[in-house]
């Protein structure tokens, strides 16, 4: 198995371009091998790139050591769903951390291809699953829709595979679909429930339960 660590980025190019100064530049230039080259060329070519660096830089510098995967991961694992939490702020460090990790990955000839696509749909595929989560509990502890259940026991107590307590599942297409997301890449997601939960009755109350759930969805993940 091959050791991917962002110790072993390449740079071809170089920049004499003043990207970072001041205590920022200094950080940047004490980091090990080529990621000072390959940090000042992506951002002096990228104001998104620019920024990554400028608000996780002192994150970035504890991780150069480890393996890329073994971050990628912590970072999801990271993510805690729980009703006291600021889910939005959450998503943003995370994105932020796991797109400067892959850019790096990528621009510095560690990832292929194939490795950033994986990389991109499987961040989009935790994410979108973590949030059905959280809005489909929200939504369950909102409201109390055991009435129109046919049976108690599966209905969503806690965060952790709320959605699929409650029956609610989603169709990845396009590019998550196929695990080909690239960083510009929207996702394309149809939604469903399983109807069999809830008792006939009560369809048109729990379908527009789940019109409420998908939306807070969808404005969380936009957001």
């Amino acid at each position: 198995m091959v050791m991917k660590k962002l110790l072993l980025v390449k740079c071809k190019e170089k920049t004499s371009k003043v990207v970072f100064s001041g205590s920022i530049g200094k950080k940047i230039q004490v980091l090990p091998g080529d990621l000072p080259n390959l940090i000042y060329f992506l951002a002096s070519h990228s104001n998104y790139v620019n920024r990554l660096v400028f608000l996780e830089l002192d994150w970035l510098s504890d991780m150069v050591d480890k393996e890329i995967d073994i971050i990628l991961l912590k970072i999801i694992n990271n993510l805690k769903i729980n009703p006291e939490t600021d889910i939005s702020s959450q998503l943003r460090i995370a994105k932020r951390r796991y797109n400067l990790i892959v850019l790096l990955a990528d621009f510095g000839n560690v990832f292929d291809l194939t490795e950033v696509a994986a990389a991109l749909s499987m961040f989009a595929d935790k994410v979108l699953g973590l949030t059905m989560d959280r809005c489909t509990f929200n939504e369950f502890l909102r409201v109390d829709y055991r009435p129109c259940l046919n049976d108690f026991e599966h209905y969503p107590k806690e965060i952790n595979n709320a959605a699929s307590d409650a029956g609610l599942f989603v169709f990845g297409m396009g590019k998550l679909g196929s695990f080909e997301l690239n960083y510009s890449s929207d996702i394309d997601l149809i939604f469903l429930f399983d109807e069999e939960k809830y008792h006939p009755e009560h369809y048109s109350r729990i379908r527009n339960a789940f019109v409420i759930i998908i939306r807070n969805i969808i404005k969380l993940l936009s957001d």
